[in-house]
């Protein structure tokens, strides 16, 4: 990869060529830079999402901040080291369901310790987090783990099947990735009631994954086409478009936790438009992540994507102390214009992602059995 810079082309082209170099790789083989930066760019917009922001700002990284994550997730899915699905789904248990389990009942605790010094009691049922532990309603009493490692899950235990039966036909996989996408919506929209696993979440975000993984298919030009420099003023403009036009026609904006889509071709013009726009981004960043100007960008992002799972789990923890901070120091962060809720927001994020770096810390160094990683052997023993 670092010859690309020898051969004197263009930087759309330049960006081309390394889009496609990393195209020739498994995606388990090793880390892949753009994809870190888009899990940290992506977590960056779930804190920003969390956090203190002027709603219509918010609705226009809503419209693909979450698709991004699947789309990323299907693009680093593999399944070849696994000769049959025992393994394969003890990997992802051992991967995002026992994190899940360990960050979710921390951020129980969390809630309660906080109630506790500040005087506002927060209830904790053990008979309802047990409940939970198994029917994992999100949103309510009955869920422990964060809610999309549990839709991860279900789509990477759908993708094996699906995967296999289809022999990874594109064709088939697309249709059947728009059909999934379809009834999700169409369940959310029509039914819209709150499904154990987050199973309706996972029907919605297959489509998404199925695109990623297809994007990663040795041949497929298309993936490195759309996102060449000179397609983000166009991207920019369809995402812009999609997320207006849900806002002011079906007068909602796109959130899959809540099960709230808008009108589905809007929603899709916003979702697929933010995915090739983000992506277009990651590929410049990686061109130039060695720059001066960039590299401080692309190291807090690789770090945050690298550990994605980490602060995504605590994100609320640290905004819930990170605005009692702000509010213990006199700021007004209610009823506030719009100039000041993006400034103390941002004050925020800052102040949560830095609470989460000593955990990450301390989880990766003593604890990286809770990830599902093991456990480092230091040289002294």
């Amino acid at each position: 990869m670092e010859d690309v810079a020898e051969h004197g082309a263009s930087p759309d082209i330049k960006v081309v060529i390394r889009m496609n170099d990393n195209l020739q790789h498994s995606a388990g083989a090793r880390r892949i830079s753009w994809v870190d930066y888009g899990k940290g760019l992506a977590i960056l917009l779930v804190f920003w999402g969390h956090a203190i922001c002027p709603e219509p700002v918010r609705a226009s990284f809503y419209a693909f901040h979450i698709p991004v994550f699947y789309f990323l997730s299907g693009y680093v899915f593999s399944t070849r080291k696994y000769h049959s699905f025992g393994p394969f789904l003890w990997h992802k248990v051992r991967t995002l369901i026992i994190p899940g389990l360990t960050f979710g009942f921390l951020i129980v605790f969390f809630k309660w310790l906080n109630g506790l010094i500040a005087g506002e009691a927060y209830s904790v049922n053990p008979l309802k987090l047990l409940i939970g532990v198994f029917v994992e309603l999100r949103g309510g009493d009955y869920s422990v783990i964060p809610w999309f490692f549990v839709s991860i899950f279900i789509i990477e235990l759908m993708a094996y099947w699906i995967f296999g039966l289809a022999k990874e036909h594109a064709g088939v996989l697309l249709s059947l990735a728009l059909i999934a996408s379809v009834v999700g919506y169409c369940y959310a929209t029509f039914i819209g009631e709150i499904v154990p696993w987050s199973l309706e979440t996972a029907c919605t975000g297959f489509g998404f994954f199925v695109l990623g993984y297809l994007a990663k298919s040795p041949g497929k030009t298309w993936f490195a086409s759309i996102t060449r420099p000179a397609w983000l003023p166009l991207w920019l403009v369809v995402t812009a478009a999609g997320t207006w036009l849900n806002v002011t026609i079906a007068h909602q904006r796109l959130d899959v936790y809540m099960n709230e889509y808008g009108w589905y071709p809007f929603t899709m013009m916003g979702a697929l438009g933010g995915i090739a726009l983000v992506l277009g981004l990651l590929q410049l960043l990686e061109y130039h992540e060695r720059t001066a100007a960039a590299k401080p960008v692309s190291s807090l992002l690789r770090y945050i994507g690298k550990n994605s799972f980490i602060f995504y789990s605590l994100n609320q923890v640290g905004l819930l102390i990170g605005e009692e901070i702000l509010g213990a120091c006199g700021i007004p962060l209610n009823n506030i214009t719009w100039p000041w809720q993006l400034l103390w927001g941002g004050a925020c994020i800052v102040i949560a992602v830095l609470l989460c770096v000593p955990m990450v810390e301390f989880t990766n160094r003593c604890f990286p059995q809770i990830l599902g990683k093991p456990r480092r052997i230091s040289a002294a023993s």
